[in-house]
């Protein structure tokens, strides 16, 4: 598999600079979900938004913390979706995010033909692999369970960046699983 990428090198820079790039727009697409979410999960959670009088029975308070729950684990898949989503149509319509067309990359199988949809489905699902554990530890873990979220995402993108520094063809784990690898654009 060794020098199929014609420049590895070279990808690398435009690589990062790309992902750091969507990651920017992924980040506020998130904050908007967060937001959207914190104020409805505030709403529902209260009461005020159906018209209920106040909490008064434990029955009553313990289903307004589960409704919270499933409200948070909700907002975490929203949030899967968005950015898988935003990943996988992208990369099958054309094998470019919007930051890889700013940073002159394309994501080609590593026959150097089109990616398919489901090259673009594994290789973002190796990407979001750490998604349900954070969406677990932020949502059950009082406190510090957003700070945990937050080291998982760091550490698994950590891995990933370190293996796109080491391969020989630039190639992420999600490259590899794949077999995709990020070019050059020409056009």
């Amino acid at each position: 598999m060794s020098s199929q990428n014609p420049d590895p090198a070279s990808v690398r820079d435009d690589r990062v600079l790309g992902f750091l790039l969507d990651f920017t727009l992924l980040t506020v697409a998130t904050v908007v979900v967060w937001v959207v979410f914190t104020g409805v999960r505030m709403l529902v959670t209260t009461g005020e938004a159906m018209g209920a009088p106040t909490v008064d029975s434990p029955g009553t308070m313990l289903g307004m913390v589960a409704l919270g729950f499933a409200l948070s684990l909700l907002q975490w898949a929203v949030i899967g979706l968005v950015v898988g989503g935003y990943f996988v149509y992208f990369l099958t319509d054309g094998g470019q995010t919007l930051g890889m067309r700013v940073a002159g990359v394309v994501l080609v199988g590593e026959d150097g033909g089109p990616v398919t949809r489901d090259q673009t489905i594994q290789r973002t699902a190796v990407l979001l692999a750490p998604l349900p554990l954070m969406a677990l530890a932020s949502v059950f873990i009082p406190f510090v369970g957003f700070v945990l979220a937050l080291l998982l995402m760091g550490g698994w993108l950590t891995v990933e960046a370190l293996l796109l520094f080491t391969d020989d063809d630039a190639q992420r784990l999600g490259d590899r699983i794949a077999n995709t690898l990020v070019v050059e654009s020409t056009a």
